[in-house]
Parts: C-alpha cells; sequence; structure tokens
C-alpha cells in the first residue's frame, strides 16, 4: 500500500499494558491466562487525526480492565503492540443494495492490516492477536449516501473463544463512548452475539413472538441490542455491565455443578429454593445462576437466572436478571440465533425483578420469584405443578480427607434433590462441603453437620473425623514428643507442608541447619556468590541455611570442603550446634566443667563443653549416659530444641522427657 502516507509509527508497547488488580484474577477456569496484543492502525482521509497517544492508552486500558475482570482471568492483560497514523481513504469503501450506501467494514480492517504488512484472516487465526482500524467521526457521511457512510460505530469478525484474535473497526467519536464500542466488538472477536432485549406490550414479560423489533398487540418483539447491563448489548458505562450465564457458559467460565445447575422444570419440585451468590463473584465453584429447561408441548424455552447487585441500567441496585437463552430448539427465537445469544426479560419496564417479583413463564408451568437478598446472596424459589416427594437426601455423609491441620476435609456421601439447600458446619464453624482444619482444633476430633432444607422440611446429617487432629499422620497425642513437635511447628520451625513429619528418621545435617536458622529468627543474610561446600551449590534446598551457619562458625563442615548434608548427625553434634547457636545469639555462657556428669562423655571428649552446656541449660538431662555418636533422631531433636527455647524463653512452653 505504498499510496498510504504514514504519519506517526510505533508507540513503546512498553507504556500499553493493561491489568486487573490481582485480586480479581482469582480462580482461572483452564489455568492458562492469554495475553492479547492489538495493533492499531489510525486512517484519516485527510490526515487529521483527532485521537492522541494518551487516549489509545486510556481506551485500550480502560477495555482491558474489563475484559480481565470479565473472563475472571482467562485473558490477563490487553495490550497495545504497535500504533502506526495513515492517511488514506481505503476505509470508506462502500456497497449499494436497495438503494442505500452502507460502509464495508473488512476494507477497512484490510486496509489496517497490509499497513503491517499483513491481513486480517492472519489475525483471525493468531493466537491473541488482534488488528484495530481507527477512522474520525468527521471522515464519516450520512448512513445511506455514498460520502463514506456511517452504518455502524463498529464492526468485528467473530472468532472461537479467549485465546482467538480478529479483526475490529471503531468509529471514533469520543473515548468514553468508544471505550464500551471497543469492549463490545472486542467481544464479538471473542464468539460473542448479540445480547437483547424482548419487549412485549405493557403488563406482559412474555409472549408470542411476532418477528419484529417493537411490541405490538399481536406479540413481543426482539431489540437487537437492547440488554443495557450487558456488553453485547447497549453501550453503557462498563463498570455496570457484566456478562451472563449464558455467556459464561460458553466460554467456559462456568459449568455445570460449578458455578451453575441445570434445572428441568418438568421435574423440579414446587417450592425448591436455590441461593444465588452475586454473579460478579470470581469464586468460579459459587453458585451463581440457575439454567432452567422448560419444555411444554412443542415449545423449548432456556431461562438463566442470576443475581447482581453492580448498579443497574437506571442506577439502582440490586436485582435478579431472566435472560431467555437463544438456541435451535427454541422454535420462536432461533431464527435470530446468528445474531444473539440470549434476551433479557423486562419487568415493569426493567430489565431486571426486585425484590418479591415472581416471573411466570409463557408455559405457565414454571414461575421463578425472587425471595429475599443480603450479604451478596438471594434467595429463589421456584414453582412447579410438582409435589415433592421422598428423603431430601440419600445415602450415608462422612468426611473424607487427612484429618491434620492445615489439610483440606470434605463432605461427601449425600445426594439430595433438586431444590434442596444444604449447610454444612464444621464443629460450630460455618462453612461450605469443604473445611480446613487449624490449630485450634488440634488434638480433638471434628464434626461435621449437614443441614438440608426445602420449604419447612428439614433434615440432619452427621460425621466425625476417625481420629484427632493432628499436625502430622504420624505423631499422635501419644507419641513421647508430641507436644515438642507441635511447638516446633507453632514456632514456624517444622513445616506441616507434607503429611508426615517421620520421627524416629535419621536427623540429616542439612535438615539441622534449616531448623538452627529458623531457631535462630531467621536472619537477614545474603549469600556469598561463591558456594562455601562443594556439596551444598546455590541451587541446593538448604543453600540459605547452610551458608548462614558458615558464616556464622556454627559450622565448620566435613573437612576438604564439604558439609555432607546428607549425612546423619549425631547427638554430641547436636549439642554443639546448639550451643553455638546460642552463643551466636546471647553471647558466651559461663557454666561450671569441673565435674563430669555423663559417664560416656569425658572431660576428652570432642563434645565435653557442649554437652555439659546443655546439662547446664537443662537441655540434656542427668542420666548416666548421653550417647554422644549414637544418631539423633527427628523427634529427639525437637524435644532438646524445646528445652532451648524453655530455657531462654521461659514464657514458651518446653516438652519431652
Amino acid at each position: 500500500m505504498s499510496q498510504l502516507k504514514r504519519i506517526l509509527t510505533v508507540l513503546s508497547a512498553a507504556a500499553l499494558t493493561f491489568t486487573l488488580a490481582p485480586q480479581a484474577q482469582a480462580a482461572l477456569p483452564s489455568g492458562s491466562p492469554v495475553a492479547h496484543v492489538i495493533d492499531v492502525v489510525y486512517m484519516s482521509k485527510d490526515g487529521t487525526f483527532e485521537l492522541s497517544d494518551a487516549e489509545i492508552n486510556e481506551l485500550v486500558g480502560a477495555v482491558s480492565d474489563f475484559w480481565v475482570r470479565e473472563s475472571r482471568g482467562e485473558i490477563s492483560s490487553i495490550t497495545v503492540r504497535r500504533t502506526m497514523k495513515i492517511q488514506t481513504e481505503e476505509h470508506c469503501a462502500t456497497s449499494y443494495s436497495n438503494g442505500s450506501y452502507k460502509l464495508v467494514g473488512h476494507t477497512a480492517w484490510t486496509a489496517a492490516a497490509e499497513a503491517y504488512g499483513s491481513s486480517y484472516i492472519m489475525y483471525q487465526v493468531t493466537k491473541g492477536a488482534h488488528i484495530l482500524g481507527i477512522s474520525p467521526r468527521s471522515d464519516h457521511g450520512t448512513a445511506g449516501t455514498a460520502n463514506c457512510p456511517a452504518s455502524y460505530t463498529g464492526y468485528a469478525t467473530s472468532a472461537g473463544g479467549w485465546s482467538w484474535g480478529g479483526a475490529i473497526h471503531l468509529i471514533y467519536s469520543d473515548v468514553e463512548f468508544n471505550k464500551q464500542s471497543l469492549a463490545h466488538e472486542f467481544g464479538h472477536n471473542l464468539q460473542l452475539n448479540h445480547a437483547g432485549s424482548l419487549i412485549c406490550p405493557q403488563g406482559m414479560v412474555e409472549g408470542p413472538y411476532n418477528g419484529t423489533a417493537t411490541a405490538s398487540y399481536s406479540g413481543c418483539g426482539v431489540e437487537e441490542y437492547g440488554n443495557m447491563n450487558n456488553p453485547m448489548g447497549n453501550t453503557h458505562a462498563l463498570s455496570r455491565q457484566t456478562i451472563n450465564g449464558a455467556q459464561k457458559q460458553h466460554l467456559g467460565i462456568i459449568q455445570e455443578g460449578a458455578g451453575y445447575l441445570d434445572i428441568d422444570a418438568a421435574t423440579a419440585p414446587d417450592g425448591a429454593t436455590y441461593t444465588l451468590t452475586d454473579a460478579t463473584t470470581t469464586d468460579l465453584e459459587a453458585l451463581q445462576a440457575l439454567h432452567i429447561t422448560d419444555d411444554t408441548g412443542n415449545t423449548h424455552h432456556e431461562y438463566w437466572v442470576e443475581y447482581s447487585t453492580a448498579e443497574k441500567e437506571d442506577g439502582n441496585v440490586p436485582g435478579v436478571f431472566v435472560t431467555r437463552e437463544i438456541n435451535d430448539q427454541d422454535t420462536e427465537l432461533k431464527s435470530l440465533r446468528q445474531y444473539h445469544e440470549s434476551v433479557v426479560l423486562r419487568f415493569n419496564g426493567k430489565q431486571y425483578m426486585t425484590q418479591g417479583t415472581t416471573f411466570n413463564a409463557i408455559s405457565g408451568q414454571l414461575g421463578v420469584e425472587f425471595v429475599s437478598q443480603g450479604n451478596g446472596v438471594a434467595v429463589i424459589k421456584l414453582h412447579t405443578p410438582n409435589t415433592f416427594t421422598g428423603p431430601l437426601c440419600t445415602g450415608t455423609l462422612k468426611i473424607t480427607g487427612v484429618p491434620n491441620v492445615g489439610r483440606e476435609l470434605a463432605a461427601t456421601g449425600l445426594t439430595c434433590q433438586d431444590g434442596v439447600s444444604v449447610q454444612y458446619t464444621w464443629s460450630s464453624r460455618t462453612s461450605g462441603a469443604s473445611y480446613t482444619p487449624t490449630a485450634s482444633v488440634l488434638g480433638s476430633k471434628l464434626t461435621v453437620t449437614a443441614t438440608a432444607t426445602y420449604g419447612n422440611l428439614q433434615e440432619v446429617y452427621t460425621a466425625e473425623t476417625a481420629r484427632q487432629i493432628r499436625y502430622f499422620t504420624d505423631v499422635p497425642s501419644n507419641q513421647r514428643f508430641y507436644q515438642a513437635i507441635n511447638q516446633m511447628v507453632q514456632r514456624g520451625v517444622v513445616s506441616t507442608s507434607g503429611e508426615y513429619f517421620w520421627p524416629d528418621r535419621e536427623l540429616t545435617r542439612g535438615e539441622l541447619a534449616a531448623y538452627l536458622y529458623r531457631l535462630a529468627g531467621r536472619p537477614a543474610f545474603t549469600r556469598p556468590a561463591t558456594a562455601t561446600f562443594t556439596d551444598v551449590p546455590r541451587s541446593h534446598m538448604f543453600s540459605v541455611e547452610v551458608e548462614w551457619a558458615a558464616a556464622n562458625a556454627i559450622t565448620l563442615g566435613k573437612g576438604n570442603n564439604t558439609f555432607k548434608p546428607d549425612d546423619s548427625v549425631t547427638r554430641g553434634e547436636v549439642a554443639a550446634f546448639l550451643h553455638r547457636v546460642d552463643t551466636y545469639l546471647y553471647g558466651v555462657s559461663t557454666f561450671s566443667t569441673s565435674v563430669q556428669h555423663f559417664k560416656d562423655v569425658p572431660k576428652t571428649h570432642t563434645f565435653y563443653w557442649d554437652v555439659e552446656w546443655a546439662l547446664s541449660m537443662a537441655i540434656a538431662t542427668g542420666n548416666p549416659e548421653y550417647f554422644p555418636a549414637r544418631p539423633c533422631l527427628r523427634d529427639e531433636f525437637s524435644a532438646l530444641a524445646s528445652r532451648w527455647l524453655q530455657s531462654r524463653a521461659p514464657q514458651v512452653n518446653a516438652y519431652g522427657p
């Protein structure tokens, strides 16, 4: 495209990256978020460019924040990769039909893509890449005329999900309006269709579809862009727009049983109640939508029921949306499937129900009542001709998982009928079906109570853990150093990341270095650039702890520049290491060494001074023998360290004989 006059080339992409705050990127359905990039071409007939670089920054930033939020992190960011401004008229190509001219969107995509030596088709098939052509409103004449007619404000290709790219043409008028327009067209790139509204004669919510875009006494019409609270409908402030359940399900954000429930009105019991979380939640496991199928005779309708506390199009909050999904089985509306995803229903002129309102489906077999709300949730009750029979739930409640502190437990085994709500209480703590024990329940069995409720009916089920809650599976309450090991956990010396502690296993020198470093309070320390010991490189799991011990004369190694981190450590060595850490923290201790207290640790022994110090500190006991050459077991070290803590910090309990 040599005839194009290039006015401005690439802006800094680094300055145009926009992401939402981390807390809004909670649970991800796929675990593989996609970073999208946009190549921008600003096209103008006369070389006048109203949109500044800062406004491009603001425009794309708002759209990035919106879609990162709405995708629940499936899109990690939308970034301007490069920007170009060109003088051209190729975005003004028109077609003539039925006595009227229309702007041809794909010619604008083509001109924009060719400016970068590519084609808009390549953007459609390239992961997360988009071409955005922008032209000023002043370039476009009246719709229907031959002078570059403005028959749309935005036009886009439809791709296939979060990772796809696409092409967009945007007619610029002002930044605030075009934020919403660009968010809408970007939704098309993600393969979302329009979100409309069903408009019926006064007093009607649903009725026979009359095939027009207006309400008449012969039935109901569909307004193509009529959903005023959805980015794929009318363009309003992005802060009060959110995609609906049908769109979330289409894009894989929510799944049946994890985000929404499938309900068949033909079998759902009358009076069934459901508690819906705010539809804007980032907890994708929370129940945020009901997907209700209503088949009657030859008609097939599917409804999405959602609760939202976000500001609505009329400024009011909160409310319950009822959206009718358009699909091939909906014989009345399926002709709209090509351009519509769904239509929102209206209640007394509003596109949402207020508390106390009941929606009665056109079939006469389904009612949806907005019963109550509070604390970010709403209670929805269904009305059907079906009588409830049988128990609320079947099966046996049980607790699965390892009953240790910090390890998730789950209440399982119950199968409850549709519409039955279940509340779980774990030893007086209200929670969901899963619960992670904390130290507050250490040493006691945990009980879960499942309270199933349906209308005025209620059933209660209970289950109990098979044993008391522990830190480690292999450290029961009758383990000889149970309390000492618990204290090491509570002081942050021992980690509970594993299920087992292995108390009878011999302590290694590497583990000891780590424990001593933590006992010393994890002091700030910068490792030397070159490892002190050849067998403890910087990549070793205990590199920091061993280097700290070496730098502070707590260890001298095992000779030949080695530390032997995997070797067992003896009881005599443990006494020496503890003595050196004590000296590092508190200075040299004064104690009597005139009398030999252990017959197997004479005054000539390598660790005589250290063992006698340990006795003076009440760390070692006064038994006739100390067994200095015997490998120290992991639970023995816990006992010795616990006594050292008691000696230096009497307010901290010490345990072990």
